[in-house]
């Protein structure tokens, strides 16, 4: 029994080392790195105050704040205190965020009067984050199949003060048949799937593994082509869909981006230049698998002292 979680590290180490031989030996030693806390400024919640304000309150109880490489976002090195239990994030003033979950609202292209759907939505990160991007001057649609995480999103969107979203307690999957409305009415859609969660792995941590099970890509890739053959069928033409998830396999992302590409004609793959040096292009090829050469323009967001690993996919509509 004592041998089981060194042998379910060792597989995962050498699926990374399998994806990347040759940037693995610069990745590995991030996958046993304990990161700072990372968080944005809600500006939902400003009022009267700036965020220059809010930074120097925090700084003025002994927190150690550094401007994030992410736009609106900062890294807390402080220990000894906790973020979470300051006035400024029970008033939802600030929200702790993993840096690489802030990059998808940055490379949607928002505008103010926008229809958006969040399919994946709780907790409400990319949600408030998008609201607080446009000052709520749009009209979200979130939803989350979960009830749990359901309350958990209506209680965070509440306390970071969000007000133009429309929060639906159903699957996104049958969105197409449940609201006939939605179906190609969305200027711009998230999709930040339910995936195999390997990014933020922290191998320091022996519970980081617990979960993880080297089948579970291939289950879940079914989920999100489904839950992508739902969203493409809700966005309006000449919108948007941002996929996006937080973990290495090939199969759950560009293997879905490569297969939704082949099955709806009308989709392109648009570039994402994201000015970050732990960024590189998507696979265009895997063992036996040839992709669409487009999967270059995805996004693979390497793992560093700040980073967890993630990828991005920018999808368009193209009007017929």
């Amino acid at each position: 029994m004592e041998k089981t979680p060194d042998l379910k590290k060792e597989k995962f180490l050498n699926k990374i080392q399998e994806i990347y031989p040759d940037r693995y030996s610069s990745i590995e030693k991030y996958l046993y790195f304990q990161r700072p806390i990372t968080f944005r400024i809600n500006k939902l919640k400003l009022g009267n105050n700036s965020s220059e304000q809010i930074i120097d309150n925090l700084r003025k109880q002994n927190f150690e704040i550094n401007n994030g490489p992410v736009k609106d976002s900062y890294i807390c090195y402080s220990k000894n205190i906790k973020l979470s239990e300051t006035e400024e994030f029970n008033n939802g003033l600030i929200y702790i965020q993993n840096l690489s979950s802030m990059l998808p609202a940055g490379y949607m292209d928002l505008k103010p009067g926008q229809n958006i759907l969040d399919m994946c939505a709780s907790p409400g990160s990319k949600t408030s984050q998008i609201a607080s991007e446009l000052n709520d001057k749009c009209f979200i649609t979130a939803v989350e199949n979960n009830k749990n995480r359901f309350y958990v999103l209506k209680k965070n969107l509440e306390n970071l003060g969000v007000h133009g979203v429309n929060a639906l307690h159903t699957n996104s999957i049958t969105l197409p048949l449940k609201y006939p409305d939605f179906v190609n009415s969305f200027d711009r859609i998230l999709l930040d799937v339910p995936c195999s969660n390997e990014g933020p792995v922290d191998l320091t941590d022996p519970k980081s593994l617990e979960k993880w099970n080297p089948k579970t890509a291939a289950r879940l890739s079914k989920l999100q082509r489904t839950l992508l053959f739902s969203g493409v069928s809700l966005l309006k033409p000449g919108g948007l869909l941002l996929y996006s998830t937080c973990t290495y396999s090939i199969e759950e992302n560009e293997k879905v981006i490569d297969w939704a590409v082949k099955k709806f004609t009308n989709l392109q793959v648009q570039s994402i230049n994201i000015q970050l040096g732990n960024v590189v292009g998507g696979f265009i090829e895997w063992k036996d698998s040839i992709f669409n050469k487009e999967l270059a323009q995805t996004v693979r967001i390497l793992p560093t002292e700040v980073f967890t690993g993630f990828y991005i996919a920018l999808l368009k509509k193209i009007i017929d």
